[in-house]
């Protein structure tokens, strides 16, 4: 009868070195799959979040921008009445319509728009937010984007000649002169800290070439031999 042998069979060099360049690539290639959907995702998630932002303020542009009115306010001091409207080249303050959905609200909203630690940030009221005004009571604050680098303003109006201009800075005291009380358009840039930028361009709802809510810009004489018209 055979007798059973003891000896152990060992793996060979070569065949250890085979073993393991096989596991390395195998774990390579694992690790490669994996950067590449920890990857996809980061693009997917990055992606859904700045079309939320891109949503967020394409709403409050749409409802805001299309709806600014002129609208005055008088000061505590002097009592003069100055208009709610601060066009700067990095920040806007206006008022605007707005539909009514509760019973403490009213057909007025008051906007104040800017960035601030690479926020774009929304700021609401429904009684007059002036541009010297420190109080904060009953101001609505809302993040519209994050990863802002930047926020600017133009405004479209008219100059000396009659013809419409881009201004960054919509001066109120010169605009007072001319009649004009708002600009017949506002252009927002974004500007984001990857380098991208989208802009929103939306006219105003109380301005135009002639007339803003009824106020006259100008007004012509009846032409000659015209028929008299009623008062």
């Amino acid at each position: 009868m055979k007798q059973k042998s003891n000896t152990r069979k060992y793996f060979t060099l070569l065949e250890l070195v085979l073993a393991t360049a096989i596991f390395a690539v195998l774990m390579v290639t694992c690790g490669l799959g994996l950067l590449a959907i920890q990857q996809s995702w980061k693009k997917i998630h990055f992606h859904s979040d700045r079309l939320k932002s891109i949503l967020a303020i394409d709403r409050v542009v749409e409802l805001s921008f299309r709806n600014i009115v002129p609208f005055t306010w008088p000061t505590k001091d002097t009592k003069t009445e100055n208009s709610i409207f601060v066009g700067d080249s990095d920040k806007i303050l206006f008022g605007t319509m707005h539909r009514i959905n509760k019973g403490d609200s009213n057909a007025l909203r008051f906007i104040r728009l800017y960035a601030q630690d690479g926020k774009l940030v929304a700021e609401y009221r429904n009684t007059p937010i002036t541009k010297d005004n420190k109080e904060d009571a009953g101001i609505q604050t809302e993040i519209l984007a994050t990863g802002i680098s930047a926020v600017s303003f133009l405004y479209l109006s008219y100059d000396e000649s009659n013809a419409l201009a881009w201004i960054e800075d919509w001066d109120e005291e010169k605009n007072k002169l001319n009649k004009v009380l708002l600009p017949v358009g506002v252009q927002m840039t974004v500007q984001w800290e990857n380098g991208d930028s989208h802009s929103w361009l939306r006219r105003t709802a109380g301005s135009g070439k002639t007339q803003s809510l009824g106020i006259r810009k100008t007004i012509l004489p009846p032409a000659p031999n015209a028929p008299p018209t009623l008062p």
